[in-house]
């Protein structure tokens, strides 16, 4: 069975921990990117394998551009309560030198691990959770392979020094290497490397019988960034919901910008909300929050029953609520003088 690497914020091992994680974390199926790469990485709930036990009373959504903010309520079922370890999975980031793209920002140097700057507080009290972190490729996990050498899998901010010590390797490391779809060498001088990073961060929660617990969890999405053209991009119809509506205030946001200007700044933010299906039951009132932030820009998402609540925000309020799909939102602006 695999066994993740387990890490703290300063990277120091936690075995101890390791067994009940791999658990949890082979049910967290990694999600494909669409649409050649322009989509961005949908990051979404806590994950807790099914229970019967526990119960999200509540969960209130913000999403804009660049926070997302949750707050939970949770409440145990029974007499006895619950303490388990709950997990929020970041969707696999690609690590490499090749020609894939994701549209997101560079990842902080003195943290790679902390892509998002996901923060949680339970109860008020700010905690600091643990990190599980895997490689893979099409062929498989290489976490161990890659340690074998001496090479964390997130050593990847620096890529001119972490290609230099990829090169120093020896012969025997980098067949083996190659043969694991982790490096390809397109000559005797030059090679390329690439694999996905799993991140997940987990802590040891409690869920005391006779009150609810409050889970607060904020972090900046990953976007995906790209330039939205309404003659080129029509899978955006379909994907986003775009009514004809919409549609006509595109074209006059593109008009406005003049003969040369055709395209619009597009963010796509996901979030992977089917994760609450995880917990005893419906979601007890689910409110989702969405501010475009910007007056001149458009928001656009597959939902039934948002409602205006400021110039920038939109809201939706739904009682017993069950997550058949997730959020996929699109907003778009005029491109910057």
């Amino acid at each position: 069975m695999f066994r993740p690497q387990i890490h703290h914020p300063f990277f120091g091992d936690l075995a101890s921990v390791s067994a009940v994680l791999a658990v949890l974390l082979l049910t967290l199926a990694p999600r494909a990117l669409a649409n050649d790469g322009v989509a961005g990485l949908g990051v979404g709930g806590l994950v807790l394998q099914q229970t019967d036990r526990v119960r999200m009373v509540s969960e209130d959504l913000y999403v804009s551009p660049d926070r997302v903010r949750v707050t939970y309520r949770f409440r145990p079922l029974d007499d006895a309560g619950l303490e388990t370890i709950v997990a929020f999975p970041l969707p696999p980031i690609p690590v490499n030198n090749r020609d894939e793209t994701v549209g997101m920002a560079e990842p902080p140097v003195k943290n790679p691990l902390d892509v998002v700057r996901f923060r949680v507080r339970v109860d008020g009290r700010r905690i600091r959770p643990l990190m599980a972190v895997r490689a893979f490729t099409e062929k498989g996990d290489i976490t161990d392979l890659l340690a074998e050498y001496g090479i964390r899998p997130y050593d990847w901010p620096d890529y001119e020094a972490f290609e230099r010590r990829l090169k120093a390797l020896p012969a025997e490391a980098l067949k083996k290497l190659e043969e694991a779809g982790a490096i390809r060498r397109l000559s005797p001088d030059y090679m390329d490397y690439g694999w996905k990073l799993q991140i997940t961060y987990f802590w040891r929660q409690s869920f005391p019988a006779g009150r609810d617990t409050r889970i607060e969890h904020e972090y900046v999405p990953i976007a995906g960034q790209f330039f939205y053209s309404p003659e080129n991009d029509r899978w955006a119809v379909k994907r986003y919901c775009i009514d004809s509506g919409t549609m006509r205030g595109i074209r006059r946001m593109i008009r406005r910008q003049g003969q040369d200007r055709s395209f619009l700044a597009a963010t796509q933010i996901e979030y992977i909300l089917t994760t609450a299906n995880t917990w005893a039951g419906p979601i007890g009132r689910f409110r989702l929050v969405i501010d475009k932030k910007r007056r001149d820009s458009i928001v656009t998402l597959c939902w039934k029953g948002l409602k205006r609540i400021s110039p920038t925000r939109f809201e939706s309020v739904k009682q017993d609520f069950r997550p058949r799909r997730d959020l996929e939102i699109l907003f778009l602006a005029p491109l910057p003088e």
